[in-house]
This record gives C-alpha cells, sequence and structure tokens, in this order.
C-alpha cells in the first residue's frame, strides 16, 4: 500500500509534458530476463567447514537438553551446495571493463542490457556506487535518485520512490522500480507545493494511519526537491 501511494505522489510531481528520457531499448515487461551469475553445483568445502566450526562452537555453551541447530546444508546433497559471494568473485577473472545494466519498471525498460561505466543507487543504508568489480549484493532503494554514467562519460539521473538493487558477481546489475523519473522532468513549483500539503496533513492528522500516510508523502517529496535542488548546482 505504501508503495502505491509513493508511486502516485512522484507521479503529481512529474511535469506533464512529452520526451522519457529512456536510456537503452525498448520497453520490456517487468518480468523478463533478468541477470544472473552462473553458480556451480560444485561441493564447497569452505561452505562445509564454516557450518562444522559453528557447530563446534555451539556444542560447547549448549544446553544438555537443546538439540543443534539445522542449516541449509542438513537439507542439501553435498553437490548442491552454493559458493558464497566471495567465491563466486574469487574465480570469476578479471572484471570487465564495464556494468552491464538492466533498469527496469513495471511498464517498460529503462536500461535494457546496456554498458555503463557506474551506477549511483539510493539504498536505504546509504547510497553507493556500483563499478564492475563490485561485491554481490542486494538492496532495498529509498526515495532518491539513481545515477548511471554510460560510456561516452555523461551522467543520467532518475528520480525513483521505491524498489530494489542487485549487484552480481559478473558485473551486471538489476535495478526494479516502482517508478523512475528522469530528474530535469521533476517541477519544483508542484514539489515544493505537494511538501507543504503532506505537513500540513501530518500536524493534523488524527491517528497513527493518517501520520503515516502522511509521511510517506514527506518523504518522497523531501527527496525531491532534494534531487531537483542538487540537479540546480
Amino acid at each position: 500500500r505504501g508503495r502505491g501511494r509513493r508511486r502516485g505522489r512522484l507521479r503529481e510531481g512529474r511535469r506533464r509534458r512529452g520526451g522519457g528520457g529512456g536510456g537503452g531499448g525498448d520497453a520490456l515487461p517487468f518480468w523478463r530476463t533478468i541477470s544472473s551469475s552462473t553458480r556451480s553445483s560444485a561441493p564447497e568445502e569452505s561452505t562445509q567447514t564454516s557450518v562444522e566450526k559453528f557447530q563446534e562452537l555451539f556444542d560447547k555453551y549448549r544446553p544438555s537438553m537443546m538439540d543443534p541447530p539445522s542449516t541449509p546444508t542438513t537439507y542439501m546433497p553435498a553437490g548442491d551446495l552454493p559458493k558464497s559471494g566471495e567465491e563466486e568473485v574469487k574465480n570469476a577473472g578479471p572484471p570487465p571493463e564495464s556494468v552491464k545494466l538492466n533498469f527496469r519498471l513495471p511498464h517498460e525498460a529503462v536500461f535494457a542490457d546496456e554498458e555503463v561505466n557506474m551506477v549511483l543507487v539510493p539504498a536505504e543504508t546509504g547510497d553507493f556506487g556500483i563499478l564492475p568489480g563490485h561485491v554481490p549484493v542486494v538492496a532495498k532503494l529509498r526515495p532518491g535518485v539513481v545515477s548511471v554514467e554510460n560510456k561516452e562519460n555523461v551522467t543520467s539521473k532518475y528520480f525513483v520512490s521505491s524498489g530494489f538493487a542487485f549487484a552480481h558477481a559478473d558485473s551486471s546489475v538489476d535495478i526494479l522500480a516502482v517508478e523512475a523519473v528522469p530528474v530535469e522532468h521533476l517541477d519544483e513549483t508542484v514539489v515544493r507545493k505537494m511538501l507543504s500539503e503532506h505537513t500540513a496533513k501530518f500536524q493534523a492528522a488524527k491517528d497513527d494511519y493518517e501520520k503515516a500516510t502522511a509521511q510517506i508523502g514527506i518523504d518522497v517529496s523531501t527527496a525531491m526537491v532534494s534531487a531537483i535542488e542538487t540537479m540546480g548546482k
């Protein structure tokens, strides 16, 4: 429900004009090809060793009436033990010269298998950049700006209300967002009006539901104002 409201707030602040800042490839369904790194089915000794070390330490301190804990490897044949992200990176060889980016919305593909220099994403834990050779990571996105630097060193900026970013060991990146708007398409006057309205609603809220609803609008509007101000510098 919260994501739907964020999407609505974002569309309120978008200028109604033609053009749309596509970054590469035709629109594709949301569920189409999502890249992933190749995993080996060979058994990984380090995975089993880590489990055994944990079990040894657990046995030293566990109460006598408590059974040893189960781990995913308890239920998996030895040949199906997955590689850790660190081992995938070690065995991947030298990183490529670029990042392969898939940036998709439910209704279109902003980038589809596009070779780019770098991607900067607004994760809930803080902004971070993804370069070739980045360690595998999954990050939940907060309202903010996704920046993409292409092979010509030109940077495109898109405001997203929410979503997820996946960096894979093969230097491919998937960004799945509810909505994305080129920052230059945001209307500052409309966005600031939205912020004032949601702030007033928050102050007049009669219960937690109304406060939470207004807070979502405040968060998205504040992030849009910040994006606009940063773009103008």
